[in-house]
């Protein structure tokens, strides 16, 4: 098992959703795409009400900065991942954009520390533990489907914005029974992509114009609150390396004719020149 111990970047995160779930008006979008070889691409911003980043004592620059110098101590996502200023509908904040990640970094990307470990289900299994939603995750590829799921658990930490008193401002980021996401003005929407069709899912909905693509834009689904699992293929329907070959095969049959009839006639046309 491989514990990842506490980073900035995850601490950030953290604390900045935690005040922006006080006073509302922020927006987060994510896109996280699965590959066949198991890598992960992950792009996603968050975008705050100026009064949410003066709240917290905080600046654009400054944010874009903090989350620049947790990705230099991180050695292993060198190279992976970028931050940068965004700007959005009168809201700023900041885009990460993530490339060639295993599903673990993905996980942990914008989390506080995880756990990895395989669970002896298939050959690449993993699993990992959120601290900010106390949600455990799993990841799994076998038998040409990838399986994707997350089950919540007590939450393990309260997190309370810069420069707010615990007693008047602590949040737990896993779930306020008393936040109202749409009167706060709290827009969420996460995207996940595979390689073939969603089969089945128990959070958000497919896509209608992509059914690679599960949609979850609801607070408590978003925010981990809730179990969820998603199966999709692992390729395109009646695709694979197979074939590939057959149509290959195929196409060397079709030549080989073309090429037989073409013999054939020229051999014909031939005979019947005086």
């Amino acid at each position: 098992m491989l514990r990842r111990t506490r980073t900035r970047l995850g601490a950030l995160a953290l604390v900045l959703l935690s005040a922006a779930a006080l006073s509302g008006c922020y927006t987060m979008k994510s896109t996280t795409v699965f590959h066949a070889d198991d890598t992960v691409d992950v792009t996603a911003s968050m975008a705050f009400d100026e009064s949410v980043l003066t709240q917290l004592g905080q600046t654009q620059d400054s944010i874009v900065q903090q989350f620049q110098d947790s990705l230099a101590a991180q050695p292993d996502l060198a190279g992976k991942v970028t931050v940068a200023p965004y700007d959005a509908d009168g809201q700023t904040g900041f885009s990460v954009t993530a490339t060639g990640l295993t599903p673990a970094e993905a996980t942990s990307l914008l989390s506080s520390n995880i756990d990895v470990s395989s669970d002896g289900s298939s050959a690449d299994g993993s699993s990992s533990t959120d601290p900010g939603t106390a949600a455990t995750q799993l990841y799994s590829h076998s038998g040409g489907t990838i399986t994707v799921s997350s089950t919540p658990s007590t939450p393990s930490t309260d997190a309370t914005p810069a420069g707010a008193q615990s007693s008047d401002a602590t949040v737990t980021i896993s779930g306020d029974a008393s936040v109202d996401p749409t009167a706060l003005g709290i827009v969420i929407e996460e995207r996940y992509t595979f390689p073939g069709p969603v089969q089945s899912t128990t959070i958000g909905h497919v896509d209608p114009d992509d059914p690679n693509t599960v949609v979850v834009d609801d607070y408590s689904q978003a925010q981990g609150l809730t179990a969820w699992q998603i199966v999709a293929a692992d390729a395109a329907p009646g695709f694979s390396f197979g074939n590939v070959g057959l149509l290959a095969l195929c196409g060397l049959l079709v030549v080989g004719a073309i090429g037989a009839f073409g013999y054939a006639l020229t051999q014909i046309m031939g005979a019947r020149r005086p």
